[in-house]
């Protein structure tokens, strides 16, 4: 296959994909998520000085590094990025 065939591709089962779950946005879950201010560029946090707090004492402090927790989705911090209290 070429590359314009993959794209091809693609793009139809994107568009099947939208056929098939168009009409069930109403059962979708909700997810309430918060969108952190980006207040640093994530290169700079990596390499600034870091002081390590738990994450209790998060709140008002600027992330410096990215942390993943599992499952997906109950705590992402991101590099650069401001927490304000709902850690």
């Amino acid at each position: 296959m070429t590359g314009l065939q993959d794209i091809e591709r693609l793009v139809g089962a994107l568009e099947d994909i939208k056929r098939l779950y168009a009409e069930r946005k109403a059962s979708l879950a909700f997810v309430d998520a918060v969108i952190p201010k980006v207040v640093s560029n994530p290169q700079y946090s990596f390499y600034a000085e870091k002081e390590s707090v738990p994450i209790k004492e998060a709140y008002g402090r600027v992330a410096g590094e990215s942390v993943m927790a599992y499952p997906l989705a109950f705590l992402s911090l991101l590099r650069g990025a401001y927490y304000k209290g709902y850690c």
